[in-house]
């Protein structure tokens, strides 16, 4: 997606400049560019998720495992 398109599409979704944006990617470098370019044009409240996709993989617990049916004997 182009530059123009992406702020084309942030400005039909958002209304109102205050709202919170986060941006996320993998690693969290090129979000951290597009919230410094988001805030840059007048939308304070744009944030990077610190350490993209893979840190949030990185936090996440394994479900733990079903536990089996009793049974009756």
């Amino acid at each position: 997606m182009d530059a123009q398109t992406f702020f084309t599409t942030i400005n039909q979704l958002h209304h109102g400049r205050d709202h919170l944006l986060l941006c996320i990617c993998n690693s969290g470098r090129r979000s951290l560019a597009a919230a410094a370019l988001l805030r840059s044009l007048g939308y304070p409240k744009a944030l990077s998720v610190a350490g993209g996709f893979q840190a949030w993989k990185k936090l996440q617990v394994p479900a733990p495992a079903a536990a089996s049916p009793a049974t009756n004997g």
